[in-house]
């Protein structure tokens, strides 16, 4: 995803996690791409986005892990995925 915003010409992303470190550790990555990347919690939020995007399970069950209208995106994709159980046939 990150390399698609680069793509598109955006120059800052910010990676909200439970765990900043894990955040961290995505971001080191994601600036050696060339973006300037941040990592927060998700408690810490940022001041504002013009695109939320959700990549994780959270909000699957209807509640979305951040409030788009407190980090003011105009605009908000939901990547959110539900993981089954595969079966062995």
């Amino acid at each position: 995803m990150a390399l698609a915003l680069r793509d598109l010409g955006c120059s800052r992303v910010y990676v909200m996690n439970r765990t900043v470190e894990r955040g961290r550790e995505l971001c080191s990555l994601v600036n050696s791409w060339g973006i300037d990347c941040v990592a927060t919690g998700l408690q810490q939020g940022v001041a504002k986005a013009q695109l939320l995007i959700n990549a994780t399970p959270l909000g699957v069950d209807g509640e979305f892990p951040i409030d788009p209208g407190s980090v003011g995106a105009g605009l908000v994709l939901d990547l959110a995925y539900k993981p089954v159980a595969l079966r062995a046939s």
